[in-house]
């Protein structure tokens, strides 16, 4: 059903100084005036395609019952942002993935990425703190979206005294096609074979067997070998994934953000990629 996503006005929402935001792009923290939450406001670097990205991701983890940051779609003094909602409960704080990685130093910018950046080293860091399925739901969501860019400050946990929890899915802006052109699309859509290609070869920077950067799908059937009860409970969250449900959520994102023919053709990825990851049951 079509019901398009509200644009919430942010223009006149008060900022909190106090709070800091990491990263690169430029961004405010402001307080929702009804509910007095946080809501970190992100401008797109690069195109508004960051913005259909994560409202699009949220959407489908709330369906999926896949923690994912809550994002709304907001206009700044008629600009349109993301709305990304503080995930953080009274007194818990962040710790970001790459604190985890003692041969990791963010000061040092050739370091993209922590040496052996695998799921093998990153289940060493979390399976002590019983936080293991949990990242495998957030991998096979990645892999559903074809989030790109998972880096080790892309993820987290939630700390407050001795009670941990996995951060829920956050900055999916490198989703679903965020960065291509209209044009790209129709090309793709048009060729089976190119389409097929794309699908596949989709990275992600989480590797396996001490090599980082391989394809989501490489991924999957490396957990399904290592991890075969987390990754088939994991498999069976996307199941509710219908086509008329993911047509349903592409299709509520505004015109401003995306055309007919982008929407189109995202919805037949997802679709695909969904079919393809229960196929590995």
């Amino acid at each position: 059903m079509i019901n398009i996503y509200n644009i919430i006005d942010v223009s006149s929402w008060s900022q909190n100084y106090a709070a800091q935001a990491s990263g690169t792009r430029v961004k405010h923290w402001l307080i929702d005036p009804e509910t007095n939450q946080l809501v970190l406001a992100k401008w797109p670097s690069i195109s508004l395609g960051e913005i259909y990205a994560e409202k699009i991701s949220s959407e489908i983890g709330h369906y999926i019952n896949i923690p994912v940051m809550k994002a709304e779609i907001g206009n700044y003094k008629g600009e349109l942002v993301v709305l990304a909602y503080n995930f953080l409960n009274t007194g818990e704080v962040l710790i970001e993935g790459g604190d985890f990685f003692e041969e990791y130093h963010r000061e040092i910018k050739s370091n993209r990425l922590p040496p052996d950046y695998t799921f093998q080293r990153i289940k060493e860091i979390l399976e002590p703190k019983s936080l293991v399925s949990e990242f495998v739901d957030m991998l096979l969501f990645d892999s559903l979206i074809f989030n790109t860019d998972r880096h080790q400050d892309n993820w987290g946990i939630c700390r407050k005294e001795g009670n941990l929890r996995l951060a829920p899915a956050y900055d999916n802006s490198s989703s679903l096609g965020w960065n291509l052109s209209d044009q790209y699309f129709e090309s793709i859509y048009e060729d089976p074979q190119r389409l097929e290609m794309f699908i596949y070869r989709s990275p992600t920077h989480i590797g396996y067997n001490h090599t980082t950067k391989r394809k989501h799908f490489e991924l999957m059937q490396h957990l399904k070998q290592v991890e075969p009860v987390l990754f088939s409970s994991s498999l069976e969250k996307i199941e509710i994934l219908t086509e008329q449900l993911i047509q349903d959520i592409v299709n509520n994102i505004p015109e401003e953000l995306m055309s007919d023919l982008r929407k189109k053709i995202i919805i037949e990825i997802l679709w695909k990629r969904r079919n393809l990851l229960l196929e590995m049951r």
